[in-house]
């Protein structure tokens, strides 16, 4: 909240009274008496004009609000006498004008400020048009991204299991294969299925909808941008002697806070969107990387000088396989970036007119201290024992093969229930355990071996996208996630490091 050192109204009590009103209501706020001098006003409009508390203390209102100056001074009456008690406010469209000359269109009441039954000033509460529009458009895409999500997860997650036995069964079978035709092949197969389960894994990430932030680390996105600028350039670069269009990237960075988050989710946006800006410059043109400090919220723009897109384009953008390029494109790049923004509790905005280019203003929220880096984990060899849990049981069949070959002792249970009896039993060094199966959650097998048999440890197997803390796998005694599919190097790598731990 400021409050300018403009003529207090009745008095420097009444002021501070004024100047607590103001800050205490929602939007756009502004206090100003008959003169047209600005009183008190909240941090909402320095936001929004662009201007600091001295800056706009030094403006009048004509200056901020030229078209509807007159009206806003003549609240009331003319003749300067207070309304009725109990008369309603009425809605005014006006325009604020910004540092940059722009113009950011209004909606707003204004009521008076009374003394001795006379008018003595108004109180300006206004919403920004272009705002509202964005939050509006912003709720419509958060529903859609969720709904896809629910969708998206339980496909993705049988798709990921069949994926498993796929790829787990051909790299099983390139181990012992001696022709070489029959290698190739069995590389085609698993080349197949990496590719097949990236697809998945950009769906996924394109409609999931994750919001808590907590522990996570500080981006420089300054840095991030100078980094990934000087990429686009080395990869774009044109030889003197091709006749390819010329792709330029300028860099306009200023200081800004840094957001939290997680640092190569972010890469992916930037990369996301300079993949973007250069598919809408064919003939080539120029491309401007900016950021701004807004309040509590760092905005990076993306600006190109390219074809633009059309208002049905721009509204689609960020739809999941949505796409203006063709077979080609997979119509998942906006709706990742998208999608990983609003893991981050931010946006992006799209201002675009066919034929003049479009800027892509992503919204992060700033904040918070940098987080440490976990240590590395120990390898540990083969050996012991350990237990198979999957409701499919060909990815039981798969890893018991695997894991036999690699020296371990391996029982299989089809359930949870079974598995807590074989545990019970048996005893095992370790559990790989399904996280979704029928009757019992992988989380809830490995909360009850926590308690049954405490130095048992849990590696847990999922074909869904977890975003999962250190602090939960502890509470569980998970020792870590493996996200179908996976290769088989990458499991091995895995039990190594849990049976370590144990030991």
């Amino acid at each position: 909240m400021s409050d300018a050192s403009a003529p207090a109204v009745n008095g420097a009590g009444t002021a501070a009274i004024y100047e607590r009103v103001v800050a205490s209501l929602p939007g756009l706020c502004l206090a100003y008496d008959v003169q047209g001098a600005l009183l008190a006003w909240n941090d909402a409009l320095e936001v929004a004009a662009g201007l600091t508390r001295d800056e706009l203390g030094a403006r009048t209102l004509s200056e901020l609000l030229p078209e509807a100056a007159s009206a806003l001074l003549a609240v009331g009456t003319r003749s300067g006498v207070a309304p009725p008690r109990g008369a309603t406010p009425g809605v005014l469209r006006l325009d604020l004008v910004t540092r940059q000359g722009r113009r950011l269109a209004l909606e707003g009441t204004v009521s008076p400020i009374t003394a001795g039954g006379r008018v003595v000033g108004g109180v300006l509460l206004a919403l920004d048009l272009r705002e509202a529009q964005r939050r509006r458009e912003q709720i419509v895409r958060v529903e859609r991204l969720r709904a896809l999500n629910e969708l998206a997860s339980g496909i993705s997650h049988n798709f990921n299991n069949r994926l498993t036995v796929i790829l787990g069964r051909a790299q099983l079978a390139a181990r012992t294969a001696r022709d070489e035709d029959l290698q190739a092949d069995l590389e085609a197969i698993a080349r197949a299925a990496r590719q097949s389960a990236d697809l998945v894994q950009r769906l996924q990430s394109s409609t999931a909808c994750w919001e808590d932030r907590r522990g996570l680390p500080c981006v420089d996105i300054n840095t991030l941008v100078r980094e990934e600028a000087e990429r686009a350039r080395t990869a774009w670069r044109v030889p003197p002697q091709a006749s390819a269009p010329e792709i330029r990237i300028h860099e306009d960075l200023a200081d800004v806070a840094q957001p939290k988050g997680l640092a190569d989710a972010l890469r992916q946006v930037l990369q996301h969107m300079l993949d973007n800006a250069r598919d809408a410059m064919p003939a080539g043109g120029t491309i401007t990387l900016s950021t701004r400090q807004q309040g509590h919220w760092l905005l990076l723009r993306v600006s190109d000088t390219g074809e633009g897109m059309t208002e049905e384009v721009r509204r689609r953008a960020f739809d999941p396989l949505f796409t203006t390029k063709g077979p080609q494109s997979a119509g998942l790049g906006l709706s990742t970036a998208y999608g990983i923004v609003a893991r981050h509790g931010g946006d992006i905005e799209i201002e675009s007119i066919p034929g003049r280019g479009a800027t892509f203003t992503v919204r992060l929220p700033t904040g918070g201290a940098p987080h440490p880096a976990l240590p590395e984990r120990p390898v540990a060899g083969g050996g012991q024992r350990i237990l198979v849990v999957d409701d499919e049981g060909e990815i039981c069949q798969m890893l018991t093969r695997l894991l036999e070959g690699e020296g371990y002792r391996v029982a299989v249970a089809l359930d949870g229930q079974t598995a807590l009896a074989l545990c019970a039993a048996e005893g095992f060094d370790l559990v790989i355990t399904e996280l979704g199966m029928p009757d019992m959650s992988g989380w809830e097998l490995a909360d009850t071996l926590r308690r049954q048999c405490p130095d048992t440890r849990v590696l847990l197997m999922s074909g869904w996208e977890l975003d999962v803390d250190g602090e939960r796998l502890g509470q569980y005694n998970v020792h870590e996630v493996l996200h179908k599919p996976f290769e088989i190097r990458t499991l091995l790598d895995a039990v190594s490091r849990c049976l370590a731990a144990s030991a």
